[in-house]
């Protein structure tokens, strides 16, 4: 049914709608996580206890309030109440409306909020579209600089925490270029990795992001083309990324001849390693062949 079916729609100004959601997708995705689900009890009284702090208002006050924002947004189709028997609990009508609105919340706390809610739940899978969705409401810059103060350069057998900072910026329209820099700078060095998936999945999160600084990207990975190890060697990747006048044709020859390592698991080389650089080498192969550009002045 329409509000305007209704008998009754709640009226609220603008401001405390869009705040009054930014604080029930948080709270409702927190205690998803947390196997907590919101009653009509539980989510009046923590929205209100909120309310009471952020406006300065009495108990009483804050608590009608929550109650009449959680009315708005279930006449609005955003919210939902699902009833068993006595029982019953608050949900959004679509998992991205929760994501969305707790990502706002994320990004109005204060710079050491941020840092310190990411240090405890950047690495849980479930944050991450929060995280994500975060950087669009104006934190990419606390989000990606925490996300890199957790990066362990010592540890490259495990994918770490800068793929996710590259995924935020790739998402965003501009970003400092300082800020690129330091992501792809971790990336690169994390292609050194002894572990293929993780020198793997390091490319396919700078390739996303390489195009913001060409230069620097083409001026540092030169010697990874002919790295000892073939995984190591996805850095060509990050060359054909920054464009044409970047790609050195008896490197893709050296490449393209590799060996599969002597190894059991020929199947996961092909997977991470061989499909992902013939998937990329090959339309520039195509382009050689047919004289393109830069490419036939090299051949």
């Amino acid at each position: 049914m329409k509000p305007s079916e209704r008998e009754q729609v709640v009226q609220l100004e603008k401001s405390t709608a869009r705040r009054s959601l930014e604080i029930i997708g948080w709270l409702l995705l927190n205690g998803s996580k947390n196997d907590i689900d919101y009653d009509r009890e539980e989510l009046h009284g923590d929205l209100g206890k909120i309310f009471a702090r952020e406006l300065d208002i009495a108990k009483l006050a804050a608590e009608n309030l929550a109650e009449q924002c959680i009315r708005y947004w279930q006449e609005a189709g955003m919210l939902e109440y699902l009833a068993f028997g006595t029982q019953g609990v608050y949900t959004f009508v679509h998992l991205t409306l929760g994501e969305y609105a707790s990502a706002r919340y994320l990004a109005a706390l204060d710079y050491a909020e941020i840092n310190d809610w990411l240090q405890r739940n950047f690495r849980y899978p479930h944050w991450r579209e929060t995280i994500l969705l975060a950087f669009g409401a104006g934190a990419v810059e606390p989000i990606v600089k925490q996300l890199l103060c957790q990066e362990d350069l010592n540890d490259l057998v495990t994918i770490g925490p800068t793929t996710l900072a590259a995924d935020v910026l790739a998402e965003a329209d501009s970003a400092p270029l300082s800020l690129t820099r330091m992501v792809l700078e971790t990336l690169i060095e994390r292609l050194k990795s002894s572990v293929p998936i993780v020198a793997y999945e390091s490319a396919h999160a700078a390739v996303n992001i390489v195009a913001n600084d060409c230069y620097y990207v083409a001026s540092v990975i030169q010697p990874l083309f002919t790295h000892e190890q073939e995984w190591t060697r996805l850095a060509v990747r990050l060359s054909l990324a920054c464009g044409d006048e970047y790609v050195d044709v008896n490197v893709l020859k050296r490449v393209l001849s590799s060996k599969p390592p002597k190894t059991k698991d020929v199947k996961s080389w092909n997977e991470h390693v061989a499909n992902p650089i013939l998937s990329v080498l090959y339309p520039v192969c195509l382009l050689i062949l047919n004289g393109s550009g830069a490419m036939k002045a090299a051949c």
